[in-house]
């Protein structure tokens, strides 16, 4: 999970480790792009919007790093561009 707010990153990892997923949590982007990723059988919890970095830009990223994650977008930003841009990739 990638998200900048640590509000968010600790009550999504309490919940989903609940339910008894396995959770790594970044604070950004660049965090995240940095970790070991390759090869983990995993699904990205991604926030959108974050200083530092967009979600949006993640994908192309992985993509150039020949790393194939499913990507869920979490936000709080519900306008419909960034509706549009998410959909897209």
């Amino acid at each position: 999970m990638v998200d900048d707010d640590a509000s968010a990153r600790t009550g999504l990892t309490r919940l989903l480790r609940v339910a008894g997923y396995d959770v790594l949590a970044f604070a950004s982007p660049e965090e995240f792009l940095t970790s070991d990723i390759a090869g983990t059988n995993a699904c990205l919890l991604l926030d959108i919007r974050m200083p530092g970095g967009s979600g949006i830009d993640v994908p192309a990223e992985l993509a150039k790093q020949h790393v194939d994650l499913p990507v869920i977008f979490i936000t709080a930003d519900d306008t419909r561009a960034t509706q549009k841009q998410a959909h897209a990739l």
